[in-house]
């Protein structure tokens, strides 16, 4: 009887076609940050993948980053957004995986950010009034979304419409102050 994998939360079998582009390309090594012949040909590669998952999923190639997992990538969106996009203020829960946790905790100790936590029920389900709220006012915010470790996941269509409504209440309060400027 075969293996039923059921964890692919934390790590999932790679697609058949991920995996023969993985072997064609462990043949084909090269650093791509040097200049050298195999360095050039492994940028030329990278950058063709960066084009065809950015083509996949509408997004520009300057937006697509590779990582080397998850807690990396988290890592990297949690300090970025606070450095790059002025967020100053996280709105997380208690039972998001340390992978973001930490990061927050660090920021907030450092006085980077600040965190608000949202309550949580026995399902793990965030309390949407309380996110609304807490969107309503405040500084520029940045919301994690999804506890994959704890294999729930808050409900993307009403937090979906809740980020949209946010979006358009900043966009509004930046078209308010160009005015005023």
């Amino acid at each position: 009887m075969g293996v039923i994998f059921l964890d692919n939360a934390a790590t999932t079998p790679l697609e058949p076609r991920v995996k023969e582009e993985m072997i064609r390309m462990m043949d084909n090594f090269g650093n791509p940050s040097s200049t050298h012949l195999s360095g050039r040909g492994a940028k030329v590669e990278v950058e063709v993948v960066r084009k065809r998952i950015a083509q996949a999923i509408g997004a520009e190639p300057g937006e697509i980053f590779f990582t080397s997992g998850g807690t990396e990538a988290d890592n990297m969106a949690l300090f970025c957004s606070v450095r790059d996009l002025d967020v100053a203020r996280i709105i997380t829960t208690e039972i998001e995986h340390h992978a973001v946790g930490h990061p927050v905790e660090f920021m907030v100790e450092r006085g980077e950010v600040e965190a608000a936590y949202l309550s949580v029920d026995a399902h793990g389900d965030i309390n949407l009034e309380e996110l609304e709220a807490l969107l309503q006012n405040g500084p520029k915010t940045l919301r994690t979304h999804a506890r994959t470790h704890t294999h729930t996941h808050i409900q993307t269509d009403k937090t979906d419409k809740t980020d949209r409504q946010d979006k358009t209440r900043q966009d509004k309060a930046r078209q308010d102050k160009t005015r005023q400027d």
